[in-house]
């Protein structure tokens, strides 16, 4: 009887192992079915333009109606994507471009990483609306801490390109033939560089523009109380004629303790020096500006050279200054003097002037 029994369990057994097996094969079969159609769904999305035609259109159902559209499109989300004529309307911001164009990584997204190869936006306006009607500052109030940049994935940018843009913004009541208020013209900005775990990369950062040009290079760590370390070489236009004004720009520490140094060559070497310590909301600051032989004529007049010293210190509310200015035979002093700001209003307690030998205050 006992072995009937054993035979009964052996022959059950013999069937559940080839059940067992068969339901195995089923699961790896639908998950090979699955990742397959996956598969094919992703390069349908990123290599076809019916994929790309897809995502494009979920895009722009996200926007307000009506505010991205374009007059073509080239390319997959895989090869890139270059638009004609795209335009952008909404909350009052107007961009028109003549071309723009993204390249991305793709793959890096499984890795949490948007990896931007190349961006371009050329020939076109952004226009801004006007600025919106505020009270008089009173007091000068900045936060108690700035936070820390934090994205859910690490972002890397290898090539953004503006080329011939125009910033502008609408005036308010303006009549239908008055221009708009022209901000800035980039003729071209470059920039390349990363965001991960907070800390920004600046490999690349170049302006040129009718305002000012630069390049710049650096990083700014803001889970590091935004430690900094930036150097810029700058060129300030002066006016048809007159070459740009040179000059260098390095900053250097973080909230608690910053330092920005600026050195321009005006005929002689001129610098000024700018520290910020105490940390936020409240901050001390002291100040050195230096230039023993400014030549007018570096700056489009005429002239004979200047001189200038201004020394001062202060925090968001006082500031105290002393220095100096000469031409020639005039002489102008700051004697030490005490300027603050509160409440709206401006106090000068005291402001000591001295004017070769008279003094006012």
């Amino acid at each position: 009887r006992a072995g009937s029994v054993s035979a009964d369990l052996a022959s059950a057994n013999a069937v559940k192992r080839p059940a067992g097996r068969r339901w195995l094969s089923r699961v790896v079969v639908a998950f090979a079915l699955v990742s397959l159609l996956a598969a094919l769904a992703g390069l349908w999305l990123l290599r076809t333009s019916s994929g790309r035609d897809f995502v494009l259109n979920r895009a722009v159902g996200a926007l307000p109606q009506g505010a991205l559209r374009w007059e073509g499109v080239e390319g997959t989300l895989a090869t890139g994507l270059a638009f004609d004529g795209l335009h952008y309307e909404a909350d009052g911001v107007t961009v028109q471009l003549r071309r723009a164009e993204v390249r991305i990584r793709a793959a890096a997204l499984w890795a949490r990483e948007l990896h931007v190869f190349n961006v371009l936006l050329a020939s076109g306006s952004v226009v801004l609306p006007p600025p919106a009607p505020s009270e008089p500052l009173k007091r000068i109030q900045l936060p108690d801490a700035l936070p820390k940049l934090e994205l859910p994935f690490a972002l890397r940018l290898d090539d953004v390109q503006v080329r011939d843009v125009s910033l502008l913004r609408e005036r308010q009541s303006r009549a239908p033939e008055e221009p708009l208020e022209s901000l800035v013209v980039l003729r071209n900005f470059a920039f390349a560089g990363s965001l991960r775990d907070g800390r920004i990369v600046l490999a690349k950062l170049a302006l040129d523009s009718d305002r000012v040009a630069f390049d710049a290079t650096g990083h700014v760590d803001s889970a590091a109380n935004w430690a900094t370390e930036l150097d810029a070489a700058v060129r300030l236009p002066l006016g048809e004629g007159v070459q740009p004004l040179p000059a260098t720009l390095a900053v250097r520490g973080d909230l608690s303790d910053l330092n920005l140094t600026l050195d321009a060559d005006v005929g002689e070497p001129a610098h000024l020096r700018l520290s910020a310590t105490g940390g936020l909301p409240v901050p001390r600051w002291t100040l050195e500006a230096s230039a023993p032989k400014l030549l007018p004529q570096r700056l489009g007049a005429e002239g004979a050279p200047v001189s200038i010293q201004i020394e001062g210190q202060g925090d968001l509310q006082n500031a105290e200054l002393h220095g100096s200015m000469a031409q020639g035979a005039l002489r102008f002093d700051l004697e030490p003097s005490r300027i603050s700001f509160d409440n709206g209003t401006l106090t000068l307690s005291p402001l000591a002037l001295a004017l070769n030998p008279g003094t006012a205050r």
